[in-house]
């Protein structure tokens, strides 16, 4: 995996760790001084603690360049070995030229020899070379975390927008075949069944298509495929829809409540029931919205179009997707009534 991808998806806030990148040297440095100015000149403690801050600038950055020229590419023997050589170089070359610096000021941090001031400048640069290592791998495996979750993402969007594509022919086929039967009979309601499919075909295809849709084109959907609906009968059904609460300004899932709709239709007992009934309501408080919906059904016909079948399985799946705990879809059936209420957190 390249690196720059990995480092700019888990580094959003690169002016931010440039700062503190910035301020860590600062700290570095001004230890150093700290350690010289008391055994030296102003001049000499500056010009050595400037030269020591930049060694283990080297040291750290140049252990990160290793780091993702071997070790991402796991190759271990490689990266120990120029490892070693950057830690031999820049710990003879920070000794020599260290050494080269005189003291006015006699300290017992330096009584004890070239040898144990060698140890300390190497143990400062295994600890330049531990600490960049630790960096680099925890920001690695925070990299990969997010390229994880960024594909997660991708493959959720993929899911959603292949349920969509699976809804809307589904939606689509069976106010075709409903039209076709009245233009077998050439019927006159024909007509204006096609233009007000041709309006619906208009928002399944083109402004369905947006992440969110604004719940009053969703209603103003429902009210179309009502019309739709009794349009092709003989007498118009107690098919009713109702809303309450504001909905202005609020934004939905696209295409979640015709489904619902068409499947009530679908099993109502219009055919043989005077007293036959869809009744839907739509209720929006405090960021909540409620979508119920019931209808009367035939208990004896309940095979009916059992080769079909997309619309509510689909909006469940699509539910869990984007609206992950922020849902509740409960449907029920008794004594020739068929209860469905879903609602929904938008906030």
């Amino acid at each position: 995996m390249p690196f720059n991808t990995i480092k700019n998806n888990f580094l959003p806030e690169k002016g931010l760790m440039e700062w503190l990148h910035l301020l860590g040297w600062v700290l570095v440095f001004s230890m150093s001084w700290g350690a010289f100015i008391r055994l030296m000149p102003i001049a000499d403690s500056l010009w050595r603690a400037s030269i020591n801050t930049i060694g283990l600038g080297l040291m750290f950055y140049g252990s990160s360049w290793l780091y993702h020229r071997f070790y991402e590419q796991k190759q271990h023997l490689a990266f120990a070995a120029t490892t070693i050589i950057l830690l031999s170089g820049m710990t003879v070359l920070r000794f020599v030229i260290n050494m080269g610096f005189e003291y006015e000021v006699e300290s017992t941090l330096y009584e004890q020899g070239e040898t144990a001031f060698f140890v300390g400048v190497a143990f400062t640069n295994i600890l330049a070379w531990l600490i960049s290592f630790l960096y680099e791998n925890i920001k690695l495996k925070k990299g990969l975390e997010k390229q994880k979750v960024l594909l997660q993402n991708e493959q959720r969007a993929a899911k959603l927008q292949f349920l969509r594509a699976q809804m809307n022919p589904h939606f689509l086929f069976n106010t075709l075949n409903n039209i076709y039967s009245l233009a077998v009979v050439r019927s006159e309601k024909t007509a204006p069944l096609v233009m007000r499919l041709s309006e619906l075909l208009k928002y399944v295809i083109y402004d369905s298509q947006d992440g969110r849709v604004a719940v009053t084109n969703e209603v103003e959907l429902l009210e179309d495929y009502i019309d739709l609906f009794q349009l092709q009968q003989e007498t118009p059904q107690d098919v009713k829809l109702t809303v309450e609460g504001n909905l202005d300004g609020v934004n939905i899932e696209p295409l979640l409540l015709v489904p619902i709709v068409e499947n009530c239709f679908k099993h109502c007992d219009f055919a043989e029931n005077n007293q036959a009934y869809t009744h839907l309501h739509i209720n929006y408080k405090n960021g909540t919205i409620v979508f119920k919906a019931r209808n009367s059904y035939n208990p004896d016909q309940q095979q009916k179009d059992v080769v079909g079948g997309v619309g509510l399985p689909n909006i469940r799946r699509r539910l869990e997707l984007e609206y992950p705990d922020q849902h509740q879809l409960d449907i029920s059936s008794k004594s020739g009534h068929y209860e469905l209420s879903m609602t929904i957190e938008l906030n």
